[in-house]
């Protein structure tokens, strides 16, 4: 379980630095858009990715709450929540992440104004 919730951040932080390079790229004109960005950019908002990464959060919060509840009304004993305890923690830090990882991908797609537009 410790190996599976590493891969999980590990891999979700891969696709999202992945993600990262590709909208800069095309920010910068590197490269011609893909279908993978152009998907990108009609389903991602900034409010979508707040709202899944906030749910994930609360979501492994409330496992976590759960637990501490259970393990308070046994008297405080041995605790044997240790998978959900792990599951709610991998939620937890998937949704920070993805609440962070919004705001900089809404960033790395607001249009850009070339070099000889005028200020407005």
């Amino acid at each position: 379980m410790v190996l599976g919730s590493l891969l999980t951040v590990l891999g979700y932080q891969i696709v999202t630095t992945g993600l990262f390079a590709k909208a800069y790229s095309h920010a910068a004109r590197l490269y011609a858009p893909d279908a993978t960005l152009a998907v990108l950019e009609r389903w991602f908002s900034l409010e979508r990715g707040l709202g899944l990464g906030g749910l994930l959060f609360v979501v492994g919060f409330g496992i976590d709450a759960a637990i501490l509840v259970a393990w308070l009304q046994s008297g405080m004993g041995s605790l044997d929540a240790v998978r959900p305890a792990l599951q709610a923690s991998t939620l937890m830090i998937v949704g920070a992440q993805t609440v962070f990882s919004s705001f900089f991908l809404s960033m790395l797609l607001l249009p850009r104004r070339e070099p000889g537009d005028a200020a407005r």
